[in-house]
């Protein structure tokens, strides 16, 4: 459908007016609940994080209840669609996939399951603590991935060191990155005759392969390059197979001031995507000086971005994104903030950023020359520009104000929807916006909490929840808590005998016409927010978020807007 001919059709639902409401809050288990796959037992509580697909596949840690159940197996991991949750893995039980082993967590106070991630296709992976029975003294780490049925190790430590020598074994998994059809990467150390860093590839076809290690050849560079270290954290993968990682170089040519890279690239083909001392992309005069291995962040579309401290060209810091084959800043300290005059950006490399699939990049800031109490704020990035979301003294649902937020952690999805955890009078709380960027709060310490099936408790004051801060858009390849479908996994504790759970909560937008203030009204301002949205090809004309503006986004509109909303 044309824009224009869109626009014309929509001008006929000018006069209806529909009121709007509503948040919807379900369980994936409470106490009492049967155990999947174990009949006869009982889901005790919320064990540890959770992760989420946008198919609503989920994996998460819990403990269970029933004879012979002690505080030294009670720990499992449970994963699957949430109309077929399969039991995947029980403390002291064996392992099917790595005969000899079993999982044991650190203490009984730990769930032994970590960096839980579900791919796109219901795949998923994580980080256990384990045990070689009758072999091994303590609890080691390992990696699998996979199906829910059969996810299968990696890499795990003591074990064989793919790509080394027979006398190499692994030492150490520390991050674990995931996609599609049981692809996963994984940094951590070999030790034989030497103990080198290493970043291992993975998918079904092919097995295990080195994709970087120290002591090697590094990639774009002379012979006798090579990495002295890989910085573990900073591995990144994405659907496309590429990979990430952050290098400290050694050998001829290097120097203390030009020695740390970020390489990029597929398996066997990875390169240079910058370097210290190299020159900006778009910025004249500034060179990179510091890389951080936390501050990367890939897409399934090949996107990424990237924070770096910079030397030169009337900046400190810069926000770098490729998007579309392009390397290109996406903001830097002292560039303008819009619609605040005489402001502008600093503390970029402090705050927080994350980027979702279609390239659209959020960030935390700092606001040069404004009050203390109003001096930090998140921004969305896009093709169409950047806009400040939400900035410290901004009112909040509930008659709260939002609290100074540069480091704040917040997650991000397609719609531009985002979720974040704010300390606000004293507690925490969790707020969230819709897709047409109207804030809810979802929930805070200490307050009543009621799910639409029935549950109900109040929320602990000390430990409300816990959730995986590492958790990033859903595609990232690594574990994701809020989904491009608006639903938020969250582990959640109770005062009193109530126990604890993992809920979710849908904030999905419950009317996609309510675009623009007033909310709770539809009326002319929403027919031309969607039609400018539409026209333009931005974020609120695309209803469905899949980065396509057609008929299906005017008919979302349509329905929504002539249907009425709760």
């Amino acid at each position: 459908m044309h824009p224009r001919t869109a626009a014309a059709a929509l001008a006929a639902l000018a006069p209806l007016a529909v009121a709007t409401d509503g948040l919807s809050i379900t369980s994936v288990f409470r106490p009492g609940d049967l155990v999947p796959d174990m009949p006869g037992f009982t889901m005790g509580g919320a064990g540890g994080t959770a992760s989420i697909n946008d198919a609503g596949s989920v994996l998460y840690t819990a403990t269970i209840t029933g004879d012979g159940i002690t505080s030294s197996n009670d720990h499992v991991l449970i994963g699957g669609p949430l109309n077929g949750l399969s039991l995947i893995g029980r403390e002291r039980e064996p392992i099917p996939t790595l005969p000899g082993w079993i999982y044991l967590p650190g203490s009984s106070n730990l769930t032994g399951f970590y960096q839980l991630a579900v791919a796109p296709d219901g795949g998923v992976a994580y980080q256990p603590t384990i045990f070689e029975t009758g072999v091994s003294s303590t609890w080691l780490f390992g990696t699998f991935a996979g199906p829910v049925a059969t996810p299968s190790p990696i890499v795990w430590q003591t074990g064989p060191a793919p790509g080394f020598d027979p006398g190499y074994t692994v030492n150490a998994t520390t991050k674990v990155a995931f996609a599609d059809g049981g692809r996963a990467a994984v940094s951590g150390r070999a030790s034989g005759p030497t103990t080198e860093y290493v970043v291992w590839a993975s998918d079904p076809v092919n097995g295990t392969a080195v994709a970087l290690s120290s002591n090697a050849q590094a990639p774009g560079f002379g012979a006798g390059v090579e990495p002295l270290v890989i910085r573990e954290a900073s591995l990144c993968l994405n659907a496309q197979g590429r990979l990430t990682t952050l290098a400290i170089l050694e050998g001829p040519g290097i120097t203390t001031s030009d020695r740390n890279v970020w390489f990029e690239g597929p398996l066997g083909g990875m390169s240079v995507l910058a370097r210290q001392g190299d020159a900006v992309p778009f910025i004249p005069g500034a060179t990179y000086s510091t890389f951080d291995e936390n501050k990367m962040r890939m897409n399934a579309a090949g996107d990424l971005c990237f924070a770096a401290q910079v030397v030169g060209g009337g900046t400190s810091a810069v926000l770098m994104r490729r998007h579309a084959g392009v390397l290109a800043p996406v903001v830097k300290v002292g560039d303008p903030v819009p619609d605040v005059p005489g402001a502008t950006f600093t503390n970029l490399y402090s705050g927080h950023f994350d980027m979702n699939s279609h390239g659209d990049v959020m960030f935390g800031a700092t606001l040069t020359g404004q009050p203390a109490a109003t001096d930090t704020a998140f921004f969305i990035a896009d093709d169409a520009g950047i806009r400040m979301v939400l900035r410290e003294g901004d009112p909040l649902p509930g008659g709260y104000t939002t609290p100074h937020i540069l480091t704040t952690r917040f997650f991000f999805n397609d719609r531009q929807q985002f979720v974040t955890d704010l300390n606000v009078d004293g507690r925490a709380a969790f707020f969230a916006t819709r897709p047409n960027g109207e804030l809810l709060k979802l929930a805070r310490a200490s307050e009543i909490f009621f799910t639409d099936d029935g549950f109900a408790g109040v929320i602990g004051s000390v430990v409300p929840w816990r959730y995986d801060a590492n958790s990033l858009a859903v595609g990232s390849g690594g574990p994701s808590m809020f989904s491009n479908e608006g639903q938020l996994i969250l582990s959640m504790f109770f005062t009193g005998s109530t126990g604890s759970g993992v809920f979710i909560f849908d904030v999905d937008d419950p009317c996609p016409a309510d675009l623009v203030e007033p909310f709770g009204l539809l009326d002319l301002a929403d027919v031309n927010a969607f039609v400018t949205g539409f026209i333009g090809m931005t974020a609120v004309g695309d209803l469905d978020g899949n980065g396509l503006w057609d008929l299906t986004d005017v008919n979302i509109f349509v329905n929504s807007f002539i249907g009425g909303c709760p």
